[in-house]
């Protein structure tokens, strides 16, 4: 088995190729080469800074669209915290009512129930003995 030289390139599949045995290019030919390699890679720089950039961009507006997401959650939070407050303050300070009405606010009889009949009863008894005191 014998081996023999072929192609010499500087790097891997991405330099410029230094020597080539069945092919032969003159210096001209050699440094318009070298004037396309060396522009198409700061080509390549620019574009990477270009994208690296506009990442950058698109990250700070991600941030402050969170930002602004979360204030709006919390403005949200506070306001549905201070409803809960303000049903809570008026659930603990029921208005003043006379006592009756407070009784009555409780649990109403129904209208033909047996309890109502006996309310009615002792009404009348205690308006009689009031009656009959004076």
């Amino acid at each position: 088995m014998s081996l023999e030289l072929v192609k010499i390139e500087e790097g891997f599949m991405t330099g410029s190729v230094a020597f080539h045995q069945y092919i032969s290019k003159s210096d001209r030919e050699i440094g318009e080469l070298n004037a396309k390699f060396r522009l198409k890679r700061k080509q390549q720089k620019e574009q990477e800074e270009k994208d690296k950039a506009k990442e950058e961009r698109r990250q700070e507006r991600r941030e402050e669209e969170n930002k602004k997401r979360e204030e709006r959650m919390k403005s949200k939070e506070d306001k549905e915290e201070e409803e809960e407050e303000g049903e809570e303050h008026k659930r603990r300070k029921p208005k003043e009512r006379p006592d009756e009405e407070v009784k009555l606010a409780g649990k109403r009889p129904k209208k033909h129930s047996k309890e109502m009949h006996r309310k009615g009863e002792k009404q009348k008894k205690v308006m009689e003995e009031s009656d009959e005191d004076k």
